[in-house]
Formats: C-alpha cells, structure tokens, sequence
C-alpha cells in the first residue's frame, strides 16, 4: 500500500498519509519491523521495477529490505481485534485480510463494529477476497466485492 502510495500520489509530502499495519502476533510483529523479504517470496508477486525503486537487495541472502520511503510511512503495532483500540483519530479506510475467516459470527460482529467506530464517516473497509460478512449484522454500507462504507460524510 505504501509503495502504491508513493507511486500515484504526486503531492504525498503535503498529505496527512500514514499506514498503520496490526496483528496479534508479536513474531510476525517482529518481522514486519526488520523489513526484510527474501527473494522467493516477493518474486511473482511484486512488479521488478517496484522492487528496484522501493527495496534494497543483498544478494549475499538474496534478501529485499524496505527503503525509508516506505517505511517512513508505516507504523507498525499489535492489535487484538477484539480488544482496546488505542486510536486517537479515525482512518479514511481500513483494509482487514485474512482475519475473520478466524472468527465465529458473533466475534466477527464485535470485531467489525469495534473497526467501523475507527473509520471516518464517509470512510472504507475493504475486506480480502477470502473474508465475508454474510450473516454479520453491520452498519456498513456494501459497496461492491468485499468494500463497505461507514454512514455519513460527503
């Protein structure tokens, strides 16, 4: 997200723009912060000319490690989902992947009205393909394919 970011938005030092990244999981937490990914992972996956302008590789571990422009707009937190939320201001979107397919309806409930509170009105969650709100009671509205939007705003 951030390189797609840094990529199409030309005016992005004069933006409000940061990305919170969340889990649970205080190893997966860990490795998100070192920024680095080996080259069989990202391969397939990430655009060649994305990986030249946004990672450095060591070719001794055949390794990409994230630039500061992208890490200078990502923070990165642990978050229960069903827990506290310690945020002070709302998000514009929210994207969730690959969490609630964990989840019982009843916690997929309280997880998605504890997100909806966070988002902005007029704001977004979008959802990965894999995740669903069938049988979940919200008050989002549904966009299309996994997007819903918080009531109000513009």
């Amino acid at each position: 997200m951030a390189a797609v970011c840094l990529e199409t938005l030309p005016d992005i030092a004069k933006l409000d723009l940061k990305i919170l990244a969340t889990d649970i999981s205080t190893r997966v937490l860990a490795e998100a912060e070192k920024g680095t990914y080996f080259y069989k992972r990202l391969s397939g996956n990430v655009d060649e000319k994305r990986l030249r302008r946004h990672f450095t590789f060591n070719p001794e571990h055949h390794s990409f490690t994230v630039k500061d422009d992208l890490r200078k707009l990502v923070s990165i937190r642990e978050l229960n989902l069903l827990g506290n939320y310690p945020f002070n201001r709302k998000f514009d979107v929210v994207f969730l992947r690959n969490v609630l397919i964990y989840f019982e309806v009843k916690e997929k409930e309280t997880a998605i009205a504890k997100i909806a509170e966070t988002i902005k009105p007029g704001g977004y969650l979008v959802l990965g393909l894999s995740e669903s709100l069938v049988g979940v009671r919200h008050g989002l509205e549904s966009m299309r394919n996994s997007i819903y939007r918080a009531p109000g705003g513009k």
